[in-house]
């Protein structure tokens, strides 16, 4: 049925000269000569000129011409409704409106394989990336694509299969492609897992990668607050200005409150204190980058560098590994305080 209907569409519609031609051709089919049409009589001279028909079809045709002439303005044409490029100007030629390729686009797809019509193929693709490729009729298309070769069909319709993997698998479509196709739907049911599974770990690494970067300008602030002071906590030695100038340092306001809490803690490390443990990790990884421990004047990075030697190999390997992705996390403009990203690998090694 779905056929007659393709047929029926796609057939030209009857010309006036087919219309008159019909009757004749059935004329000369019974063996009977056709009558002979009555003759006009021949125009005097003195009556107005008669223009002939193909001279009026051949201004209608310039007007026209002449009009796009005008209007064009150079350069190819582009149909914003076809998608056409460098075709003719004016009203579309086709008879089929947007409901009637709605209906008709899978068979026109079909058929523009079928019997090699490259341009008819790209119209149809066109309609269906712009708008006529829907969740209802998704999978129809993939598998078509997939048959009729359309590479760039069958990405596209792969693509919003994965989007909306959850409310097609639940469909008809889905069900009668697993027992027509089982290969091919367990091919996308792996896909779409594949897919997620990369997904989650993309959002993984990008947790990971925003962590290191926040334990480096932690590691800054710390030398930044050590050496030359922040508002109103720094070096004995220096005169602090509580309207100092702003502190670029994001980590600057956390880890002043963390310094203050360490020194008048009473439980400190060994009472359990998760705030003192926390600066103590803190100081134990600044010790771990900083290049030297006279410059940095930060407390305890001697004493940790020293504490390193007698450390167990299973602790130095995870330290070492920690070390490497913080200071990875900064691939430009590097403290001049702290070890180099090479120096930090080779020492992993």
């Amino acid at each position: 049925m779905a056929t007659n209907k393709v047929v029926r569409l796609i057939a030209p519609s009857r010309s006036a000269s087919s219309r008159f031609l019909e009757p004749v051709s059935r004329f000369l089919s019974s063996g009977t000569p056709p009558p002979q049409p009555p003759q006009s009589p021949s125009p005097s001279p003195n009556e107005d000129r008669v223009v002939k028909p193909d001279q009026k079809l051949q201004e209608n045709l310039q007007m026209p011409k002449e009009e796009e002439d005008e209007e064009g303005g150079g350069g190819e044409f582009f149909n914003k409704d076809t998608g056409e490029i460098g075709g003719p100007r004016g009203p579309e030629p086709t008879r089929y409106k947007k409901e009637e390729m709605n209906e008709y686009i899978m068979h026109l797809l079909l058929l523009s394989h079928a019997y090699v019509v490259p341009q008819l193929k790209r119209v149809c693709e066109w309609h269906l990336e712009h708008g006529l490729l829907t969740t209802e009729n998704v999978i129809d298309v993939f598998q078509l694509a997939l048959l009729c070769d359309f590479p760039r069909l069958s990405v596209i319709s792969h693509r919003m299969i994965m989007k909306h993997f959850k409310e097609l698998y639940a469909t008809e479509a889905w069900t009668a492609m697993k027992k027509s196709h089982p290969f091919l739907e367990k091919e996308l049911r792996d896909s779409v897992f594949i897919e997620e599974n990369a997904r989650k770990e993309r959002i993984r690494k990008r947790n990971e990668e925003r962590i290191y970067s926040q334990l480096y300008e932690a590691m800054e602030a710390l030398v930044h607050i050590c050496r030359d002071g922040c508002k109103t906590i720094g070096p004995h030695d220096k005169d602090l200005k509580p309207n100092h100038a702003t502190c670029h340092y994001e980590a600057c306001k956390g880890l002043e409150s963390l310094i203050r809490h360490f020194a008048g803690c009473k439980l400190r490390v060994p009472g359990g204190c998760v705030h003192c443990k926390r600066m103590w990790q803190l100081l134990e990884l600044h010790s771990r980058v900083c290049a030297d421990s006279d410059q940095c004047r930060v407390p305890l990075c001697g004493n940790f560098k020293e504490k390193m030697e007698k450390q167990s190999k299973k602790d130095e390997v995870r330290w070492k590994l920690l070390v490497k992705n913080v200071l990875g996390s900064k691939k430009i403009g590097a403290s001049p305080f702290f070890l180099p990203v090479t120096s930090s690998s080779s020492t992993m090694s």
